[in-house]
């Protein structure tokens, strides 16, 4: 009886009222609470990632454009040591082979001409006399 009493009495009403209220209060609080921390937590994660993303995106662009940049002038270097190089090798190719060319003519040249001039003195001074022919051999030899 007296649970009966206690359950219809105005005051039970209330306290049971309040008692529910108190719950959805706290269930309310606890959500809110639950929802912000798990805002928070994604909120901080999303930031983290988002972060540690640009930085590895920047990282890797700026890694990439250096690697370009560094590919690029080494093969403008490289473009261009070997451009010079060959450059100069062709050039002194050239002119030793154009020196030795021009060795060769001048030398065979000469000889023909200083054979051809000796001859000729030879044969003339042979006609003259021929001791002095007898002589010129001996000196040629």
């Amino acid at each position: 009886m007296w649970l009966w009493l206690r359950r219809n009495s105005r005051a039970s009403r209330r306290m049971t009222r309040v008692s529910r209220g108190v719950s959805r209060v706290s269930m309310v609080t606890r959500m809110s609470i639950v929802t912000r921390m798990s805002m928070v937590t994604r909120m901080r994660i999303v930031a983290r990632v988002s972060m540690v993303t640009r930085v590895s995106i920047v990282t890797w662009v700026s890694m990439v454009t250096r690697m370009r940049i560094v590919t690029r002038m080494s093969m403008v270097t490289r473009m261009r040591i070997v451009a010079r190089v060959s450059m100069v090798t062709r050039v002194s190719i050239v002119t030793w082979v154009s020196m030795v060319t021009r060795m060769r003519i001048v030398a065979r040249v000469s000889m023909v001409t200083w054979v051809s001039i000796v001859t000729w003195v030879s044969r003339v001074t042979c006609r003259v006399s021929h001791r002095t022919c007898r002589l010129l051999k001996e000196n040629i030899r």
